[in-house]
């Protein structure tokens, strides 16, 4: 990617406070272009002083819960998006406490998203079929349809998942394996949970502070002059 400048950044949440805070201010600060990015942040809750440093936050007035929660700001944030006179060639979509450490590998996954040639990117894990929705990726095109295609998903259980919402959504749109670029996800574990590193495009999904603090300290993602 030669140009942040083509990337908008949405990232969603509710109780990931303070992985929101290191989080964008890697993306803004860290990033020798981070400032070129369009950053939106989606929040189910009622929280001061989130917004600073990024161009719009929008707070969801209902949170629906764990999974709903989580399949509405997918929804509202790719509906702003729809809403937008100008949307931006590549959608980024991350959790709160999806980070990234390097702003190198954060281009090399959206390089191998572009030249993949396809519309929607997500990690494909070993132990399901279901893409990893803490990190996903759509061209500015296929916006629309996926966001279409959300609503025509009846869930079939009770337990219901944010991953198996989006595979279904994908399956209303059309071939899967023509619409979804899959990137093999380490199984690193942290804390009870796997898939938690992913090590190619060094991206963590990590909870609290000094599990950050290590991969910050591993790949030195600190703003020159600081500690």
């Amino acid at each position: 990617m030669d140009s942040l400048s083509k990337v908008h950044h949405i990232i969603i949440g509710y109780d990931k406070i303070e992985e929101y805070n290191i989080n964008i201010n890697i993306l803004r600060n860290v990033f020798l272009k981070g400032k070129d990015l369009l950053i939106t942040a989606i929040y189910n809750g009622d929280h001061p002083g989130l917004a600073a440093q990024v161009d719009n936050f929008i707070a969801l007035k209902e949170n629906k819960g764990y999974v709903w929660g989580a399949i509405d700001a997918i929804e509202k944030g790719l509906n702003f998006i729809n809403t937008m006179p100008a949307s931006r060639e590549i959608v980024l979509l991350t959790n709160f406490d999806g980070i990234f450490f390097s702003e190198e590998r954060y281009n090399w996954l959206i390089d191998d998203f572009i030249k993949s040639g396809k519309p929607f990117g997500a990690g494909m894990p070993r132990s399901h079929k279901y893409p990893l929705t803490d990190l996903m990726l759509f061209r500015k095109e296929f916006v629309s349809s996926f966001y279409e295609g959300m609503y025509k998903v009846i869930p079939e259980k009770v337990d219901w998942e944010c991953e198996k919402h989006i595979l279904s959504t994908l399956r209303a749109i059309g071939d899967v394996d023509k619409l979804w670029w899959k990137f093999e996800r380490d199984t690193e574990w942290n804390g009870g949970r796997g898939y938690t590193f992913h090590k190619k495009y060094a991206f963590g999904h990590l909870h609290a502070k000094d599990n950050i603090k290590i991969k910050m300290d591993e790949y030195d993602t600190y703003e020159k002059g600081s500690v």
